[in-house]
């Protein structure tokens, strides 16, 4: 049979099958409904196995299948009807550049059944729970939402054995109220610990991370945090007497577990709220720390330069002790050196002295002998003095020149007799074979002729040359040259700044140097002028004559 042939037979089947369709509907109380293996359809498409396949021998694949796609082809379908089903065979898909279709298959995320909601793609039988009346009940009298029965199906849950959440999302175990505005409330009326346990799978080890306490022990905050029922961790509040007669509440950690479980020899550290005592290996600790029967060891502290040294920190002030090889001990913190005792040395305001006291910055003594500056030396013996009354030491320094009513200098730097004298007369004058200033070494004024010659000055760049005539304005205005101060500013002040007073001279030498070159030029070109008339005038001498 050609396929012309199998084209025809098909359409006059389907004509036919319309026809008896239209036949059935006017006749057939199951019009408009598809029955699969059954004459008889309760819904509009209702399949059934063959009674052979029915059997529970029976092995033959029975069910619907619904059309195998590819992610990237489900985001193909232009325009999707809503309550269409498909089966996603991947979750692979290339996000393009229309956000509409991108979101619409977001949701598939693995293989399985997909129905379109109108929106977006969704996985059919998602498992998620509804509050339908048989898991889950609405308490409207106190706006929770609880279980119903026991995991039987039908015995009613009490409010002791059931989870409660309310309209804010808060969770509660075994009571129906919050307490406090907590999002988890656990409430246990029989005879056990309400906590919140956290389990090893392998070794079936549990932690009691958050536990109520029972009566026998008072009421915990966090307490007995374990591993196969061995006690390590008890944050607890007694409403009597408690360990070792503290009536408020404790803190301690302790090796062991059950009724004697306060047994000191359990104990490996307490803290008493009342007296704020801590006691290792104690419940009753005698003074602010109390360690029973063992020596107290701290930890090396690693950080750079402070490597295996041990840490005592309060808020950003630190005290370091390092016992290898510095030697060294540091009190201080972040934002300044501090004290440092290092290899024998002390340091202020430096990590690395170098001598046995090394201060960075100044230095300040009171309560000193005499009043206004005090001189400072030492004794025979080495002792740093500062501001004694005993003169005479200082003869050792300067001797007394009666003759000339001076006092003179008496030893050089290594302590040898000086043969170059340097005095202080009575009246104030200092003698001196010579005199040494540093201020101005940086900024000698050569600026003067290097302004002059090039334009600008990488000496002193504000400096500027003065014309005669500028200097005569100058003079005129404010009865001193320019670069000096004026006799009642000197007068003012007190005193003579020699360096500053000697380098503005050699700033004006150097001036009167370059009005004088200036002067010496002029000359030599009036000398010029002078000698070319003169020629002129022998000329015109001849001439006339």
């Amino acid at each position: 049979m050609n396929k012309t042939t199998i084209k025809i037979s098909v359409l006059a089947f389907l004509g036919f099958m319309t026809y008896g369709y239209a036949q059935q509907q006017q006749q057939d109380p199951y019009k408009g409904k598809v029955g699969v293996n059954t004459i008889t359809p309760s819904a509009t498409m209702d399949i059934r196995p063959s009674t052979a396949n029915a059997q529970k021998e029976a092995t033959t694949n029975e069910g619907i299948i619904a059309p195998k796609l590819s992610k990237t082809r489900i985001a193909n379908i232009e325009t999707p009807v809503e309550g269409t089903l498909v089966y996603a065979t991947d979750a692979t898909y290339t996000a393009g550049s229309d956000a509409t279709v991108n979101n619409r298959v977001a949701k598939i995320t693995e293989k399985g059944y997909y129905f379109y909601n109108g929106t977006e793609w969704m996985k059919a039988g998602n498992n998620s729970l509804a509050v339908d009346g048989s898991k889950w009940t609405n308490d409207t009298a106190n706006n929770v939402v609880k279980l119903t029965n026991l995991s039987d199906g039908t015995t009613p849950r009490t409010d002791d054995k059931n989870v409660f959440v309310n309209n804010e999302g808060d969770l509660a175990i075994g009571k129906g109220n919050f307490n406090y505005n907590a999002s988890i409330t656990i409430n246990k009326t029989q005879d056990k610990q309400p906590y919140i346990a956290l389990t090893d799978g392998i070794s079936g080890n549990d932690i009691h991370a958050i536990n109520g306490g029972k009566a026998a022990y008072g009421a915990a905050i966090i307490s007995d945090l374990r591993s196969n029922g061995s006690g390590s961790l008890f944050i607890d509040a007694h409403t009597g007497g408690g360990l070792g007669g503290e009536e408020n509440a404790y803190i301690h950690f302790r090796g062991g577990h059950g009724e004697n479980e306060k047994a000191s020899s359990r104990v490996i550290m307490s803290l008493g709220t009342l007296t704020g005592r801590v006691g290792i290996g104690t419940f009753t600790p005698s003074e602010k720390l109390d360690v029973y029967k063992g020596d107290i060891q701290i930890s090396g502290y690693n950080d750079g330069e402070w490597t295996d040294a041990i840490q005592i920190k309060q808020g950003n002030d630190y005290v370091y002790f390092k016992a290898n090889p510095e030697k060294r001990m540091f009190f201080g913190n972040s934002s300044n050196q501090g004290y440092v005792f290092a290899n024998g040395n002390v340091g202020i305001g430096t990590f690395t002295p170098s001598e046995k006291l090394d201060v960075a910055g100044n230095i300040k003594s009171s309560s000193l002998a005499s009043t206004g500056n005090r001189h400072v030396y030492a004794d025979a013996n080495g002792v740093l003095k500062i501001g004694t009354t005993d003169v005479t030491t200082l003869a050792s320094l300067w001797t007394e020149d009666v003759t000339n009513n001076s006092i003179k200098l008496a030893v050089n730097s290594d302590g040898s007799t000086r043969s170059n004298t340097v005095s202080i007369l009575d009246d104030g004058k200092v003698h001196a074979s010579s005199f040494m200033g540093a201020n101005g070494a940086t900024i000698f004024p050569d600026y003067v002729f290097q302004k002059y010659y090039t334009g600008t000055s990488s000496i002193k760049a504000d400096y500027n040359f003065k014309s005669l005539s500028q200097v005569e304005d100058f003079v005129k205005t404010n009865g001193h040259l320019p670069g000096y101060k004026s006799a009642e500013t000197i007068k003012a002040q007190g005193y003579v700044d020699l360096m500053e007073t000697q380098l503005t001279n050699v700033e004006k030498i150097e001036e009167l140097y370059l009005h004088s070159i200036e002067q010496d030029k002029a000359l030599k070109a009036k000398d010029a002028e002078i000698a070319d008339l003169k020629q002129r005038l022998e000329r015109l001498e001849k001439l006339i004559k």
